[in-house]
């Protein structure tokens, strides 16, 4: 009897097993679980997406100008104005210091700055043992002691530590006295710690308040980062899905891509899903605006598939809103680089050869391969007979250069051009050397005029090449 009752519950105790484990993460299936022995356990990965900038300055010279009314705010002034230079031109390299001559002012105006600490005393009530007393058991006809637990008064000191930091602040365009950004920063903070463990103290939180300040200027007037964080498919598709952790996204777009469909339309649908979002990491990784763009069409349609294939995965939804979001992103910035670009007379971005760019500039890889995309055209062009006012000279290149004009897109707009008229005489490589044009752009300029010289004009003939004896 007593085996038979043993057996009993062990086959129960089976069934119950068996019907609490989950299908993802089983052999031959697939999604985000871990499976039954590995309880919730998920795989992530973050991905960097490219944020515009609410301005983007045209005026790249720049001055920060950081004052204050009070004693405290004047002892901040310096230290705000320094992490607020070296903040901007990190996430923008297209800017530089400039006080003498600024193309671009941001005045900042600390308004007001204030911490404290103090202790209190604070009465909550909690369940708490207040004594014993003796109840009979029914089950051995006993009389046992149990513990009294009722809810009782509690007292507790707590350390608060507060601080307050608000500026306002502007951003002229010199050039025209135009106000591109006009704000007020109002911050504050106040936190508790009991019995004052790992309390900060007020200056902390001037400071921690401080920095957000110039993330919030900074998200304003420079291009930055924002991470997002995505789901990886486990189960059968758990070693694909390794690649994406460690940050291998062509690898794993390679690896999801030669897997062959899976039998089962639910778990396929993860497949399509890992594919997505292969493509979408390598968008925002991608230096050229048109090769985001395309990556990001082509994961949208990835996320679409899956979801069609299985309605009901919730993880599902998300990734196509974050798609367009990433995409209207995109187009502001490009939108930014193509009025950046018109006022500055370079070529405009987004056509056949767009110009890519990371942290708000051009990118010297990109620039190259730009100019190799363009190097047929723009070699097809030749000089007017006594000069052409539409060719690049050396006075163009070092006015460029003085008006601090990347490397990368000096060398693009050199292969862009219609026509050139070099001078690279030793005293004029000199004279380009001394005005701030580097070795790089002279070899791009001479490897240019050669490529002029080599493209025969009207009526002219290329020469035969001599059959080998």
């Amino acid at each position: 009897m007593l085996l038979k009752r043993t057996i009993k519950l062990f086959a129960a105790a089976a069934f119950a097993i068996a019907c609490a484990t989950p299908a993802l993460g089983q052999k031959g299936e697939s999604g985000f679980s871990g499976g039954w022995s590995k309880a919730f356990q998920k795989m992530d990965a973050t991905l960097k997406r490219r944020k515009p900038a609410e301005v983007y300055l045209h005026g790249t010279k720049i001055d920060v100008r950081v004052s204050s009314a009070e004693a405290k705010g004047r002892a901040h002034a310096p230290q705000l104005a320094s992490m607020l230079e070296s903040e901007m031109i990190k996430n923008d390299r297209r800017l530089s210091l400039d006080s003498r001559h600024p193309e671009t002012i941001i005045s900042v105006q600390i308004t007001h700055v204030n911490s404290g600490m103090k202790w209190e005393q604070r009465t909550t009530e909690e369940y708490k043992k207040t004594g014993e007393r003796t109840q009979l058991n029914p089950k051995n006809g006993k009389y046992e002691k149990k513990d009294v637990i009722e809810k009782v008064p509690v007292t507790r000191r707590y350390q608060i530590v507060n601080a307050t930091f608000n500026v306002s602040y502007t951003v002229t365009e010199v050039r025209n006295q135009r106000s591109l950004v006009a704000d007020n920063i109002p911050l504050s903070v106040n936190r508790d710690y009991l019995e004052g463990s790992g309390a900060a103290s007020p200056s902390d939180l001037e400071q921690e308040l401080m920095r957000e300040v110039i993330q919030k200027i900074t998200a304003q007037t420079t291009p930055s980062f924002e991470h997002v964080k995505v789901l990886l498919p486990l189960g059968d598709l758990k070693n694909q899905s390794r690649l994406g952790e460690a940050g291998l996204w062509s690898q794993m777009l390679t690896a999801f891509s030669n897997l062959e469909p899976l039998k089962d339309q639910k778990n396929d649908s993860y497949r399509y899903y890992g594919i997505g979002v292969a493509r979408e990491a390598m968008a925002y990784e991608a230096e050229d605006l048109r090769t985001a763009h395309d990556l990001l069409e082509k994961a949208l349609i990835d996320y679409k598939m899956a979801l069609e294939m299985n309605p009901g995965e919730k993880y599902f939804l998300g990734p196509q809103k974050r798609i367009d979001m990433g995409l209207q992103q995109y187009r502001k910035i490009l939108n930014q680089l193509t009025d950046y670009a018109k006022a500055k007379g370079l070529p405009v971005p987004g056509g056949q050869s767009p110009q890519g760019f990371k942290s708000g500039v051009p990118s010297s890889q990109t620039a190259t391969t730009t100019a190799t995309t363009t190097a047929t055209t723009a070699t097809t062009a030749t000089p007017k007979s006594g000069g052409n006012s539409a060719a690049i000279s050396n006075q163009d290149i070092i006015k460029a250069a003085k008006d601090n004009l990347s490397e990368a897109n000096l060398i693009a707009t050199i292969n862009d051009a219609p026509a050139v008229n070099f001078d690279l005489s030793l005293p004029a490589q000199t004279e380009l050397l001394a005005n701030g044009v580097s070795n790089t752009i002279i070899a791009k300029m001479r490897e240019r005029q050669a490529a002029l010289k080599r493209v025969p004009g009207p009526g002219r003939k290329r020469p035969l090449k001599k059959s080998t004896p």
